[in-house]
């Protein structure tokens, strides 16, 4: 398929005056940046051209309007600056906001040939009204992160590596890159919303769980189904506790999820005096039947002879409570 480029220079009538328009925009031809002998295999390929040299100007070419010609008809492809139309104020209760749009004329148009997927590109307009920074850095479009770069972002986020790092990681690579620490973050959102595939969250859960090769139980509720508790240490987790058996750390933290289900989190310590994480539970409530539950199932996974000898706490009487009647032979010791 080859696709031609074309162009009718617009008279000043058919563009119109923009300073009469827009006030503050300047014009600017740019019917020569747009012309070109070369000759594009496939429609696709014309406007990424066209999108480049846009972009290298200082604006984005977007498709306008897209028509697939029915009997007798040819397809047609209007594509325009992302200004053009007539700029809109939006008000609200805090500040003045507004539109791109700033009635920018410039348009090129394509015609798909009758003969074989032949396409014609002619220009309607050249001419560009400037009203915005030709600097693109932040710009919604320009900053749209590549195939390439979306896979980068991929592997770098499993990894677990910070925003910041991956943004500073892609303009490393790229120079010209323009996109944002917000452009990271939306595109982290969309993939991990097209990995659920319609999962629920607690699917998610546990499939990630056994991804990850993490060891789990659960229980839940009889009548709703929905779950109470969630008892998940990591099988390294469980290699390391029988070298350090001693003495193990429990506490529970907050907010630490949408669900408002405390995270109770059991540290052991090693002979130099360094933390591990043994295990993580989510719980339902912090009550004293959660707390037996959940150290049930860790004293499920040690020997006899390598049950711990202090625990250490806060002041948290259920789980106290609780640590007696699972560990009695251990000695119970209050953080201060």
């Amino acid at each position: 398929m080859a696709i031609r480029l074309e162009y009718d220079n617009p008279s000043q009538e058919e563009v119109g005056s923009t300073s009469e328009q827009v006030g503050s925009t300047f014009e600017q031809d740019f019917t020569d940046e747009f012309t070109t002998d070369t000759i594009f295999q496939s429609r696709e390929e014309l406007i990424q051209w066209a999108r480049h040299i846009g972009q290298n100007l200082g604006f984005i070419v977007i498709i306008l309007r897209s028509e697939i010609g029915g009997p007798g008809k040819r397809h047609k492809l209007l594509m325009t600056c992302e200004c053009s139309g007539n700029y809109r104020s939006l008000k609200n209760s805090t500040k003045l906001t507004g539109s791109k749009k700033c009635n920018c004329p410039f348009q090129l148009k394509g015609i798909k040939l009758e003969t074989d997927d032949d396409w014609m590109i002619r220009v309607l307009s050249g001419i560009h009204n400037h009203s915005i920074a030709v600097y693109m850095e932040g710009h919604s479009f320009a900053g749209r992160l590549s195939t390439e770069e979306n896979n980068i972002m991929i592997d770098m986020s499993t990894n677990l590596v910070k925003a910041r790092n991956i943004l500073s990681t892609l303009k490393s690579k790229d120079p010209e890159n323009v996109s944002t620490i917000k452009t990271i973050y939306n595109a982290r959102q969309k993939y991990r919303v097209a990995e659920k595939v319609g999962k629920s969250q607690m699917r998610q859960l546990l499939h990630k769980l056994s991804e990850h090769e993490y060891i789990y139980f659960y229980r839940a509720n009889d009548e709703t189904n929905e779950l109470q508790d969630l008892f998940f240490p990591h099988p390294r987790s469980l290699d390391i506790l029988p070298a350090f058996p001693f003495v193990l750390l429990m506490d529970s933290t907050y907010k630490t999820n949408r669900f408002r289900m405390p995270l109770f989190e059991i540290v052991g310590v090693t002979s130099t005096e360094k933390t591990f994480s043994v295990a993580f539970v989510l719980l339902q409530s912090e009550n004293e039947d959660n707390y037996t539950w959940a150290l049930s199932c860790l004293r499920s996974m040690i020997d006899q002879c390598l049950l711990p000898r202090v625990i250490l706490t806060d002041r948290e009487l259920a789980l106290m409570k609780a640590i007696a009647c699972v560990f009695p032979e251990a000695t119970a010791l209050l953080c201060r």
